[in-house]
């Protein structure tokens, strides 16, 4: 079940999580693709989090703005600008080649402090600072 957040001003937030375990499938995409747009035409204002398919991390990389490091690692992601896109990491973190590839793509790398968090656990970590940051999580 999505977590609601209440926003200030504008339709309600909904943050979902899709995983590994929900996509294993191309197939699948389209079902959570189905998802999130009965969400947006209900009125809600989705906010989604999804982990990789195996093999598509160059992909996601082109498409994010931030890549999530364990413990810090530049700067906090509550000190930058909401980004449209976060990548975050599997359990044990990124491997060099990935940091690499994010580097080469212009991520900015950044971290949420000095702990270790589980992958799910950062995901809600991760939209709660952003929702915090654009005023829409209080």
């Amino acid at each position: 079940m999505p977590a609601r957040a209440a926003s200030s001003g504008g339709p309600p937030i909904v943050v979902d999580k899709f995983g590994g375990s929900v996509l294993r499938r191309p197939d699948d995409i389209a079902a959570a693709v189905e998802v999130v747009a009965g969400q947006q035409a209900s009125g809600l204002r989705p906010v989604v989090v999804v982990s990789a398919f195996e093999g598509v991390t160059d992909a996601i990389l082109a498409s994010a703005s931030v890549l999530l490091l364990e413990r810090t690692y530049g700067p906090r992601l509550s000190a930058l600008e909401p980004p449209a896109s976060v990548v975050i990491g599997p359990e044990g973190g990124f491997t060099p080649d990935e940091v690499a590839a994010a580097e080469r793509a212009n991520l900015v790398l950044a971290g949420l402090g000095p702990r270790i968090l589980r992958s799910e656990t950062v995901a809600v970590a991760a939209a709660a600072v952003i929702l915090s940051r654009t005023g829409d999580f209080a």
